[in-house]
């Protein structure tokens, strides 16, 4: 099963959060959850499996911070990371028609003795260990500005031009990224870098203010967009800061994501849990 071949036909559903979902199963919001690829590979797994059955169709690598510069590790630790984050998703699809992606986050060097060079190199290193595996499909996500995304893509379709990239940002409520980059500015850049496959947005804003972004976005048809938003907002609970599931208002939110252009575009959506369980997208 090709993804762009079924992207032609189907919304793609993809999974929820990863770090989220860990920390609320396990109660440990304060450690990185891509350690547990070797230290609790058994939870990441059904996480993943939890994901499927709900209806998700591309899951995404325990993988988000894994990077040198974010966990503090070596090279050789972080491809430990990687393949055995890998290795459990593909472990998890087990022969069902599942994608599986490789789930890349930003690296943040503010404040430290690096350049976008030093980036630029460590998301190669990541892309490699990736294509160790075996992977093609490529998500880069949460980022806050374009830097290095042209590259890095030029790079991965050189080493195989058949692979899926995705590349999704997170914009917040005023339509801008933390690092002051609009949603506009965002698709019109975007657009005109050809080795990327699809673009979109995720965490940064709730389903109904990305709602209103989207419908105001000149999107095409040849266009792949992703639509990936936080399931609410965080409210103080005592003295608490935490997320209110409220699934039924997700649902709705995004039945109404996918009507926009729903004849003109091809979509990636995302799974919340057990959302979409019985419902016809």
């Amino acid at each position: 099963m090709n993804i762009f071949e079924y992207l032609k036909n189907n919304f793609l559903i993809t999974d929820g959060a990863m770090g989220t979902y860990y920390s609320k199963i396990t109660g440990d919001n304060k450690s990185f959850c891509e350690f547990a690829n070797l230290n609790n590979a058994g939870i990441i797994k059904s996480i993943h499996n939890e994901y499927i059955e709900a209806g998700a169709k591309l899951i995404r690598t325990n993988t988000f911070s894994a990077n040198a510069i974010t966990l503090d590790v070596s090279r050789e630790e972080l491809e430990n990371i990687i393949k055995r984050g890998y290795e459990i998703a593909k472990e998890a699809v087990d022969g069902k028609e599942v994608f599986v992606a490789a789930d890349i986050g930003p690296i943040n060097i503010s404040g430290i003795d690096k350049t976008v060079e030093d980036v630029y190199n460590e998301y190669k290193f990541i892309v490699d260990t990736f294509m160790s595996e075996g992977a093609d499909i490529f998500v880069f996500e949460t980022l806050s500005n374009l830097n290095c995304l042209e590259e890095i893509a030029v790079y991965i379709k050189k080493k195989n031009k058949s692979a899926f990239v995705l590349t999704q940002f997170a914009v917040m409520q005023d339509g801008y990224t933390r690092d002051g980059v609009s949603i506009n500015g965002i698709v019109s850049k975007i657009k005109e870098i050809k080795d990327i496959d699809a673009f979109g947005f995720n965490c940064g804003s709730g389903p109904a203010h990305l709602y209103s972004m989207l419908k105001k976005l000149n999107i095409y048809r040849e266009n792949i967009i992703s639509a990936l938003p936080n399931a609410g907002y965080p409210e103080i609970v005592n003295e608490r800061m935490v997320y209110i599931d409220n699934p039924d208002y997700f649902s709705d939110k995004m039945l109404s994501i996918k009507k926009i252009w729903s004849k003109d575009s091809w979509w990636l959506l995302r799974n919340y849990s057990e959302t979409y369980k019985g419902t016809k997208l």
